[in-house]
């Protein structure tokens, strides 16, 4: 682990928006450390994306309704339109036009029928959509200088947008902070790293995943300049530092993160190697206990050639889970939480995932929806959605 002490530095202002008024910071830090190594604070992006980490007891056993589906929330393509919305059985794809393709999105808390869909990276938009309007609501383009990076989390009042954020020129990584009704940028921290990803916000702290990966934007995904991945926890109070962990492999980047209600954090990594034979060798995911970054392995027999797209954790007989959609090898791949290997399990294009209770469930590229049930023999079931779904998912109740 690598922390530092910092002096107190007030955020970053932005145009001529409301100042940003902290309310005081009346714990310390090393309290805030304290109550996240203990697994005291609970995991959250906010609203129903709660359905990831920590369902509520009033959900229901969905081990007795194995028959049912809930809703999926995500972006996906459809023909040559870009769409944010969900998917229903029996109601099928309900998706509004956003004029750019998604990435991660996730559910307005005190407005459950809108969300905020943020463009994949290297992203110029940002949109809140109105799913009973089926109507975008509000979209602003992304400041000069910076790119978005596909994912954002709210704060826990949801007045706030937290944006994952580069700069364009040096990759060197921001966290914007937003209005959430407007998404006008008002303040931004530093995310101690380059090109962070996903997010998490856990109590008044973010962790954050910085890829490490810096690229030349208008050469789109090109081949990385410099490499500096990193997990990184910041304090939402004020931007300061808290605590930094970095994997002994350098060329793994940092992607995706979910936390389990064991408060542990499953990593989803990509390898970014030069030489072609360690990028295809490359571990997908390390699990983070609070203290330590420790890389999981998997079976020799199972190839699954170093990229990982989604991570999510469930629970499930009572054991923990991470599942980790491994885009390039066609499966989703899973582990315990203690590290050990557990099975792969085939999925074409598999990345996109979401958990609700003890089930599992991925929508993929190739139009099919699947729900995995781990203490029922592994049990899984497939439905057409007919769309090419995008790198992320939401999992919540039907209504």
């Amino acid at each position: 682990m690598q922390g530092r002490d910092t002096a107190l530095v007030q955020p970053k202002r932005c145009g001529a928006e409301p100042s940003l008024h902290p309310h005081p910071i009346d714990a310390s830090r090393s309290l805030l450390r304290r109550r996240f190594l203990s697994g005291i604070a609970l995991a959250t992006s906010g609203g129903w994306t709660l359905a990831q980490a920590s369902p509520s007891p009033e959900e229901g056993d969905f081990s007795t309704a194995f028959g049912s589906w809930p809703r999926l929330v995500g972006a996906w393509r459809k023909g040559a339109g870009n769409y944010v919305g969900y998917w229903s059985l029996g109601a099928g794809v309900h998706g509004v036009e956003t004029g750019f393709r998604g990435h991660q999105v996730l559910l307005d808390p005190s407005r459950p029928s809108q969300a905020i869909a943020i463009a994949r990276r290297p992203g110029r938009r940002i949109a809140r959509v109105d799913f009973e309007a089926s109507s975008v609501i509000a979209s602003r383009e992304i400041e000069e200088g910076r790119t978005l990076n596909g994912h954002a989390v709210f704060s826990e009042d949801g007045a706030t947008l937290y944006t994952s954020e580069n700069d364009r020129k040096t990759g060197n990584g921001f966290i914007g902070l937003r209005h959430a009704d407007t998404l006008a940028k008002y303040a931004e921290f530093s995310s101690y790293g380059v090109g962070p990803h996903g997010i998490l916000r856990i109590d008044d702290t973010l962790l954050i995943a910085n890829g490490g990966v810096q690229v030349i934007p208008d050469a789109g995904k090109g081949a990385p300049l410099r490499m500096d991945p990193s997990l990184t926890q910041i304090d939402l109070r004020d931007g300061q530092l808290i605590a930094q962990w970095r994997l002994k492999d350098p060329q793994l980047s940092i992607r995706h993160i979910a936390r389990g209600r064991n408060g542990k954090v499953g990593v989803a990594l990509q390898g970014a190697h030069f030489d072609l034979e360690e990028r295809l060798a490359a571990p997908v995911l390390a699990i983070f206990d609070g203290r330590s970054l420790s890389v999981c392995e998997s079976a020799r027999s199972v190839a699954l050639r170093g990229y990982a797209g989604d991570v999510a954790a469930l629970e499930d007989g009572g054991r923990e889970y991470f599942a980790v959609g491994c885009t390039h090898a066609n499966q989703v791949a899973w582990w315990r939480s203690d590290g050990s290997w557990e099975r792969a399990m085939a999925q074409p294009s598999a990345c996109a995932l979401g958990a609700m209770q003890n089930m599992l469930f991925a929508a993929t590229e190739a139009g099919y929806a699947t729900r995995v049930l781990p203490s029922t023999e592994w049990s899984s079931s497939d439905r057409s959605i007919d769309v090419e779904w995008e790198n992320h998912l939401l999992v919540v109740p039907s209504t």
